[in-house]
């Protein structure tokens, strides 16, 4: 899998976990700072 995708997926999840728990809206439209920084860090951690 794609980090891109594994990201865009893991994202999915925590969306749905905020929303359960009533997150500000402001929080929840952050999805691409998320993502953007989830990439270079799963590259970094599998490259160890």
């Amino acid at each position: 899998m794609k980090p891109e995708m594994l990201a865009a997926a893991h994202w999915a999840y925590v969306e749905s976990v905020l929303q359960l728990h009533g997150e500000d809206q402001g929080v929840i439209e952050k999805r691409e700072h998320y993502k953007a920084a989830f990439v270079p860090g799963f590259k970094h951690r599998i490259s160890l």
